[in-house]
């Protein structure tokens, strides 16, 4: 509601009411326009005359002073409750787009008024979208390693420098002369026998006696039994009791009345586990036999060995062979061919290696030369169809460029260098196998450990540790021949692989 009333000529007073509704918007003036014409056409202004124009009134808040006096001032608490009445602003806004049907909140703020909620809701048109999904990438073979790994057991392996035992056997004669023409003549030429004598054994360079020493026995008295030489015998240091058994014979050689010959034969068995290999023949120490009757005549003591004892002795080489599993077979290859024939051959698989021993060429099966040279190929084939009698032909990583022929060779899996195509090592390249030089039999540990790492193939300081033992008296060992288990004396070699790979 607004009115106006003229003042004079040139003044008008106007009033006005409030808007109802400031739309959401704080007021800040009121816009007053006038025109000499209905039209307001010049409310702005005019170029020709003034006509018309506006004026900008600032809203003015009213400002009251009130000074209250008391001579007692007690605050006063009041709870002002305001209420008014708002008309929530509501707008429709339309959009029109190609999609989803698409809902909007729009939320209007003014102050001291309540929040305006508004709900849009937007219309469009729902079409498909239709997109082409194109995967380009640079196509790379995926390489993997595979690593295995197991505890590291190392290698052992026992050498077993021996002999089979058998017994030392000594035998102790003495020869009589007189009478042998009849059994009792015989006998009485025995009974006539007297005296005594004594033997010496030395056992200080004995390598497989316990004790070494050179005692003498006792006196042995006649008559002259085994059981009287075994006592005295096994009374000595170096045999012991049970060290030796004794069997006596006799024995004419010549029978006369006159003249004749009877050798009374004692054969001395070294049967003793502590006196065993070949023992020094038993030394007469003094010689006291004598005769009791007219006729009677002695004429010799002796002490002879039938059978040397039984003992390691001499020297020996070793072979090494690279770290494999194969097994020997004959091949038949062709100059300028990858294809091999391979005889004697049980198993035979693709990725097997297949070593070709070109030092034994062979013009035929069984016309082989001796040479050892070795070239390794890869089996990447293996035609099934073609196997029969322990013969399989197979397919070569590369050509033969040697001459063919038959050649020895192996098949199976090299290790001893597993970066390797065919998993050896430059060692095992330039020699597999490989000897050792002499080693003696009796080498000690360390010797053997020496011999054993100047090979090309074994690292040398720290390669393998050796250790040697006596096979103890009594152990028996079975070599895989017809007699079986056997006794034997010698050494025990334990061989440990420190730093070679695997079996």
């Amino acid at each position: 509601m607004i009115s106006a009333h003229t003042v004079d000529e040139t003044s008008i007073i106007t009033s006005w009411n409030p808007p109802e509704r400031d739309g959401g918007v704080k007021l800040n003036n009121f816009r007053i326009e006038y025109d000499l014409s209905s039209s307001f056409n010049d409310v702005n202004g005019s170029t020709m005359e003034p006509r018309g124009g506006h004026l900008e009134i600032p809203l003015i808040r009213e400002m009251q002073s009130v000074q209250l006096e008391a001579s007692s001032l007690v605050s006063e608490e009041q709870w002002i409750v305001a209420t008014v009445e708002v008309t929530n602003e509501r707008q429709t806004v339309r959009t029109n787009v190609t999609g989803v049907d698409e809902i909007q909140l729009i939320t209007v703020m003014a102050d001291e008024v309540q929040d305006t909620v508004m709900t849009v809701t937007t219309t469009a048109y729902d079409y498909d979208e239709e997109q082409t999904l194109s995967i380009d990438a640079t196509d790379l073979d995926e390489v993997q390693t595979l690593r295995t790994e197991v505890d590291a057991i190392l290698e052992k392996q026992l050498l077993t420098v021996s002999a089979t035992r058998h017994n030392e056997v000594q035998q102790v004669t003495i020869t009589l002369m007189g009478n042998t023409s009849t059994a009792k003549e015989v006998a009485n030429l025995e009974n006539a026998l007297g005296g005594s004598y004594q033997l010496g054994l030395d056992t200080r360079t004995c390598e497989w006696c316990e004790t070494l020493s050179a005692p003498t026995t006792a006196s042995i008295d006649a008559p002259f039994t085994a059981a009287r030489l075994n006592n005295s015998l096994s009374a000595l240091a170096n045999i012991g009791s049970g060290g030796v058994e004794i069997v006596k014979t006799t024995k004419v050689t010549n029978v006369a009345e006159r003249g004749g010959v009877l050798l009374l034969l004692f054969n001395v068995t070294f049967i003793g586990d502590n006196i065993r290999g070949d023992i020094e023949t038993l030394e007469i120490k003094t010689n006291l036999l004598t005769n009791t009757s007219v006729g009677v005549f002695v004429n010799d003591l002796q002490v002879d060995t039938l059978v040397t004892g039984a003992q390691p002795s001499g020297s020996f080489y070793l072979t090494y062979h690279c770290e494999s599993r194969t097994e020997a077979v004959d091949i038949q290859v062709t100059t300028g061919s990858a294809t091999a024939l391979l005889k004697n051959v049980s198993n035979a698989t693709v990725g097997d290696v297949v070593r070709v021993n070109v030092g034994t060429y062979q013009p035929t099966l069984g016309a082989q030369s001796a040479g050892a040279s070795y070239i390794y190929y890869q089996i990447t084939a293996v035609d099934n169809k073609k196997q029969h009698d322990n013969q399989v032909e197979v397919t070569l990583d590369s050509e033969f460029s040697d001459t063919g022929g038959w050649f020895t060779g192996d098949v199976g899996v090299f290790y001893s260098n597993s970066s390797d195509p065919y998993g050896v090592s430059e060692a095992c390249y330039g020699a597999d196998p490989e000897t050792t030089l002499r080693i003696d039999h009796n080498a000690s540990a360390d010797y053997l450990r020496e011999k054993l790492e100047a090979l090309s193939v074994i690292p040398s300081g720290g390669g393998i540790t050796v250790s040697r033992f006596d096979i103890p008296a009594g152990n028996s060992r079975d070599f895989g021949g017809s007699e079986g288990a056997v006794e034997v004396i010698g050494y025990d070699f334990n061989i440990t692989f420190v730093e070679n790979n695997g079996d």
